[in-house]
């Protein structure tokens, strides 16, 4: 056992103190990964860096909801239901998230920051399974006023998805104009002109 102490003393002694400081970094950030919260967060910031304009290198899209069929319900947080069939003729931002999700927390500031902006000429739906108490506390901590939905039900074939985040732009006349899976930046430029020209008025 002594051996074993003086051989670690020796260890440390050869080593240069910034070697000691980034074993110490190592140790806490391995210390606050095992704690969930802490570990979601940090994950967030990872996958913030990495997010990219959600416009850019798009692909074009044929596909078309018949909005107006979709008698899809969505509750509020107060338990009124609203139906998806009801958003006909509105430009709609789509986006399915979850609290408990680090690709969905790190792309909420920059859906926040597209809402302040464009709230009053898009409809905005982030639609959720989770437990409404969940979901209230994440924005409460957060200072998010977004407009939160609940899915009890399957939503429409075309929306389905085997991942979250996945975010879609509808134009008034039901066009899928963007579907994106993963987080994004979706306060960028590119997201801007488009809902630009999506709200313009029309002839």
């Amino acid at each position: 056992m002594k051996n074993l102490k003086q051989k670690i003393v020796d260890y440390y002694r050869k080593r240069s103190i910034w070697s000691l400081i980034s074993d110490g970094v190592f140790v806490l950030l391995m210390v606050l990964l095992l704690i969930p919260a802490t570990r979601r967060e940090m994950i967030s910031r990872v996958v913030r860096l990495t997010m990219r304009d959600p416009v850019a290198g798009a692909g074009k899209t044929n596909l078309q909801a018949d909005i107006g069929a979709m008698a899809w319900p969505l509750l509020t947080a107060e338990g009124r239901e609203i139906l998806f069939s009801d958003l006909e003729g509105e430009v709609i931002f789509l986006n399915f998230w979850a609290t408990w999700c680090p690709p969905c927390i790190a792309e909420m500031p920059s859906i926040q920051s597209l809402y302040n902006d464009y709230g009053d000429r898009v409809k905005f739906l982030l639609v959720t399974r989770e437990e409404v108490a969940a979901v209230q506390d994440f924005l409460d901590k957060n200072g998010y006023n977004l407009p939160v939905y609940f899915q009890e039900s399957r939503g429409p074939k075309l929306f389905e998805s085997s991942s979250i985040p996945t975010t879609f732009i509808l134009s008034r006349d039901g066009r899928v104009m963007l579907n994106k899976n993963g987080a994004a930046r979706w306060d960028s430029r590119q997201a801007r002109k488009l809902l630009d020209e999506l709200t313009l008025p029309e002839p």
